[in-house]
């Protein structure tokens, strides 16, 4: 063992909730059909540059949890589910309206 720890955070893909444009949090919004093709897409891109992933944590959360089993069933790399990888909010989740924010760099 090196001693080093190399992390890659993956955000899900498009979801429900990202279609209501409405802020997801605990909102257990699932993967659309976009959604799914865009972690497929991910997985072939991986599979063909593998990241070197030994393993991956997910939130329990359905969008997220669709997200990294497509990838990871296509590396082969075990995935463990948590609810402590769950979003927290204080906000109304699934009927708050989505903030807008944009990003500075062009």
């Amino acid at each position: 063992m090196t001693g080093e720890l190399h992390l890659t955070v993956l955000r899900h893909g498009r979801s429900r909730a990202d279609d209501e444009n409405v802020h997801e949090g605990t909102y257990d919004s699932p993967l659309t059909p976009a959604g799914e093709a865009q972690a497929a897409a991910l997985a072939a891109y991986w599979q063909a540059h593998p990241p070197g992933f030994d393993r991956a944590y997910t939130s329990t959360l359905q969008r997220a949890h669709g997200t990294a089993r497509i990838v990871t069933d296509a590396l082969g790399v075990p995935l463990t589910p948590t609810d402590l990888l769950r979003e927290k909010v204080a906000a109304d989740s699934g009927t708050a309206p989505r903030l807008s924010c944009r990003s500075p760099v062009t």
